[in-house]
């Protein structure tokens, strides 16, 4: 939501629409402290700047740590890997070896 022009011209649209010259300022006083409050001061942007360093330092950490328990997780599957080879080897010598004896 756009906020209002706070100056002269925001008083005289005031009174322009019915309002009194002190009610105006009166309006300008409150929309204007609510806007400053809501801005934010150099120790919140550094205080924003801290959590965000700590979030990215936690983060880095957690992904170190899910690189290392992807590389061991890969680790496991290419060992499994490999052995199912070996056996699927062995298999097939043995069954060629079966076929060659019943062949004499």
């Amino acid at each position: 939501m756009a906020m209002p022009k706070l100056d002269f011209d925001f008083v005289e649209d005031l009174k322009t629409a019915g309002a009194s010259h002190e009610l105006a300022q009166a309006i300008l006083r409150v929309v204007s402290e609510k806007q400053v409050a809501q801005l934010a001061t150099k120790a919140d942007v550094a205080d924003l700047r801290t959590e965000l360093v700590e979030t990215r330092e936690v983060l880095r950490t957690e992904m170190a740590g899910l690189r290392g328990e992807m590389a061991e997780k890969m680790a496991a599957i290419q060992t499994r890997l490999i052995i199912w080879m070996i056996g699927t080897a062995l298999g097939i010598v043995a069954l060629v070896a079966g076929i060659l004896q019943l062949m004499k």
